[in-house]
């Protein structure tokens, strides 16, 4: 069943763009129906701090898990079940080379959706740490921990 709200395949959906202080409504072309639940648990996996370094450090180049930590610290076994969490929900692949392996984003989508950010965040960014309505939840909290995660994995 589809979502409420959520348009059909090729349907318009309006839109509203500011351009300076002037408002306007334009509708845009939607490609496909958007689960909307799916889709918050995509920006939910962006949302925890370590995950969304791991990707941005993913975009650019592969890197090995001891890469990774050296570039956003913390430590191997928290890294690891983070990069494990993102692989297994697709965001992320892997290539072995001899003993070691090497990881990358796993779509070009990826890539563009993390520069649109940026590009957002460029415009709106001051406005968005300052909003009370987005302050962070405490890192590393048993809800988004790796080890919770796996635990939820081998329960289903």
């Amino acid at each position: 069943m589809r979502p409420v709200g959520v348009p059909l395949q090729g349907q318009r959906t309006p839109s509203t763009d500011v351009i300076g202080d002037s408002q306007y409504d334009r509708y845009m072309p939607t490609t496909a129906a958007v689960d909307v639940t799916t889709a918050a648990k995509l920006f939910r996996g962006f949302s925890e701090p370590t995950r969304l370094a791991i990707m941005l450090a993913l975009v650019d180049s592969e890197q090995r898990v001891k890469d990774l930590v050296d570039t956003i610290g913390g430590s191997q076994g928290n890294i690891s079940g983070h990069v494990a969490c993102l692989k297994e929900c697709g965001l992320v692949t892997d290539r072995v080379e001899g003993r070691q392996t090497y990881y990358r984003a796993a779509h070009p989508e990826i890539t563009e959706l993390l520069r649109a950010a940026e590009l957002l965040l460029a415009a709106t960014g001051e406005r968005i740490d300052l909003c009370p309505n987005y302050d962070a939840p405490a890192r590393n909290t048993d809800s988004e921990s790796p080890a919770r995660h796996a635990r939820a994995r081998s329960a289903t």
